[in-house]
């Protein structure tokens, strides 16, 4: 995600349960990769990581508010999800957002 879309964000980012995994050969962050982290770090009104991993990594990127809350979906009970109830009456948008190619 570039800095000219986080920029154009209006309302509040909360980023929840994030986690960063980087497997061997793995090619290496690009500085724009960087930048748009801390930009998305810094607009957020709340950032949460799954693990210490993640965390130390944004901490090493010099976020220094991040909250580990774990994996969000180790509560999960797979025989409920299909009876989730939203609030249609309300827009609800979520970003995946994958590094990469």
């Amino acid at each position: 995600m570039n800095a000219q879309v986080i920029k154009s964000i209006e309302i509040p980012i909360v980023l929840y349960g994030i986690g960063y995994i980087r497997n061997l050969g793995d090619k290496e962050l690009t500085k724009e990769q960087i930048e748009s982290i801390r930009l998305l770090n810094k607009r957020a009104k709340l950032t949460s990581v799954r693990d210490g991993y993640t965390g130390k990594f944004l901490r090493d990127l010099g976020i220094s508010d991040v909250h580990v809350i774990g994996d969000p979906a180790i509560f999960l009970d797979s025989e409920k999800t299909n009876q989730v109830v939203l609030d249609e009456s309300k827009i609800k948008i979520g970003i995946n957002v994958a590094w990469g190619d």
